[in-house]
């Protein structure tokens, strides 16, 4: 009796968790769909954001460096300028910020995707599948393409969509994840 009423309780809070997990994906879901919508002001209010948390790192860096001078006294003085001017050029620049971000982007993104190709090509030698290597990089190096070929205009939109694309996925991940209710529970 008592297991029955155990499994019981287990069920009820297995679906309580999956109508909550429903809920969250939806609305990751339509905040990833806003953002693509409007991928502009979405990378606009992120390098706004990384301005203002670069400034406030490197204002408590600065009082770091002053309230407990010592070895690191240069170094952390060199390190809160260094936020604090970032922060303020993302600030009074953001689109700036952002074309320039959008490179480093592309420039990652091809460096990656030519580490998995050649992975790809030793796991070949190797006689190895090297499936996964390979869509990856193609992917990275056919991204990297894409945003170079329209670049700087597609530093107005990348990151923007980027943060978008990323939570619709991360949503509709969430809401597939109430699709078993099932209870977890090992009977032995």
């Amino acid at each position: 009796m008592q297991n029955k009423h155990f499994y019981q309780r287990a069920r009820y809070s297995q679906q309580k968790i999956s109508s909550w997990l429903l809920v969250i994906g939806l609305f990751l879901s339509l905040l990833g769909l806003l953002a693509i919508i409007s991928s502009f002001t979405a990378t606009m209010v992120t390098m706004l954001l990384f301005g203002v948390l670069l400034l406030l790192a490197g204002l408590v860096e600065g009082a770091h460096a002053l309230f407990f001078q010592g070895i690191m006294y240069r170094a952390r003085l060199f390190s809160a300028g260094l936020y604090s001017v970032v922060g303020l050029v993302l600030l009074i620049d953001p689109i700036g910020g952002a074309i320039g971000l959008t490179l480093l982007i592309a420039l990652f993104l091809i460096a990656s995707g030519v580490v998995r190709v050649l992975v790809a090509l030793s796991l070949i030698k190797l006689k190895m599948a090297p499936g996964w290597h390979l869509l990856v990089g193609g992917t990275n190096l056919t991204l990297a393409i894409l945003i170079l070929i329209g670049w700087p205009e597609t530093g107005n939109w990348v990151i923007g969509f980027f943060i978008g694309l990323e939570l619709l996925l991360a949503g509709v991940i969430t809401a597939f994840a109430t699709s078993d209710n099932r209870p977890r529970i090992n009977r032995w």
